[in-house]
């Protein structure tokens, strides 16, 4: 009885504080909280004018905000950022602030909608916003403005070793289809520094990245093509790389996108999947819960390295080669004709 109750215990902390705690950082995200603590050391009446929040329950909620390691007290009894609170600012390296304003925020709801899904078998996003979920984003420029800089903040997170792990200069044009805003693909420049890249994605996306890579050391090494990899893939790359994409797909959409690309392919071409590979089932695995969230999403899935060896082998193509990072969301999966 006693083990049981230490169990139950445990259990509430993992799964409920843990929510509490997701919920108080999406708060300070969303008030700005780092951005103003950044300034200067605040008491909470100084910095409730900045927020547009009540002092008293302002106080209350940075009192939280302590206990959770992201701020502190000073000897003054103002509140300063801690090293992790410093990433909760908006224009910081590293930071993680539109991942929390994304995830905690635009889709929220989504996750209230599991046991929907989980019934049906039918992803949960179209029922939610009356259409799918990237035609929604798309339309909604605040939302789609979370999206790009949350996939920025996770590329910066966890990508930076790819070009380290993987010679890149060997290539002459680097084409990131899926590109969201270029970052990815500034990283990969910034290494193959003989290389021409091309952010291949939807409009709305492409303008976001011109915006972006304008601001980057390789900004004249890039250019842009505006379209949809389900139904064509632009010509002449010698590299062409899908980062954290095809798992927004079932299989039957993910064989498409893979034969769109094997057609502009030729003997020496080699296409990087820089995607999640899940380990076998009983091991640990965040990124079973990532599946899940794609499941709700677009009805896409997370793969096993048999299911992508399938998939591959279906699109007429092969793996060359599967290099681990030490990232759990990425392997790179080299592919050839």
């Amino acid at each position: 009885m006693q083990e049981n109750q230490k169990l139950a215990a445990q259990m509430i902390d993992h799964f409920i504080v843990d929510l509490w705690r997701s919920n108080i950082l999406y708060a300070a995200a969303k008030l700005d909280i780092a951005d103003y603590l950044s300034i200067k050391p605040m008491k909470a009446e100084e910095l409730a004018p900045f927020t547009n929040a009540n002092a008293d329950s302002l106080s209350r909620f940075l009192r939280a905000l302590t206990t959770i390691g992201y701020a502190e007290k000073d000897e003054k009894q103002c509140f300063r950022l801690t090293p992790k609170g410093n990433l909760l600012r908006s224009n910081v390296s590293f930071s993680f602030k539109h991942v929390i304003l994304f995830t905690n925020g635009d889709l929220y709801t989504l996750w209230s909608k599991l046991d929907q899904g989980v019934k049906s078998g039918k992803r949960v996003a179209e029922s939610l916003y009356g259409v799918p979920f990237y035609d929604y984003i798309n339309k909604r420029p605040n939302v789609l403005n979370n999206f790009c800089k949350a996939v920025k903040q996770v590329t910066r997170a966890f990508c930076q070793e790819i070009p380290q792990i993987y010679d890149f200069t060997q290539f002459k044009h680097i084409i990131d289809l899926a590109g969201n805003d270029g970052e990815f693909l500034s990283i990969v420049l910034a290494q193959a520094t003989n290389a021409k890249g091309t952010v291949f994605d939807l409009e709305p996306v492409i303008e976001e990245a011109r915006k972006n890579l304008a601001k980057t050391s390789v900004k004249d090494r890039c250019g842009f093509s505006i379209g949809n990899f389900l139904e064509s893939v632009p010509a002449d790359g010698d590299c062409y790389i899908i980062k954290s994409a095809l798992d927004d797909y079932n299989d039957e959409d993910m064989l498409k996108i893979l034969k769109n690309v094997r057609k502009q392919m030729k003997p020496s071409t080699k296409l990087l999947l820089c995607e999640i590979m899940l380990s076998e089932l009983n091991e640990p695995d965040v990124n079973t819960q990532t599946d899940l969230f794609l499941f709700l999403l677009q009805n896409g899935k997370e793969r096993t390295k048999q299911e992508w060896e399938q998939l591959i082998e279906q699109a007429y193509l092969r793996i060359n080669n599967t290099i681990p990072t030490s990232s759990p969301f990425s392997f790179i999966i080299e592919v050839t004709l």
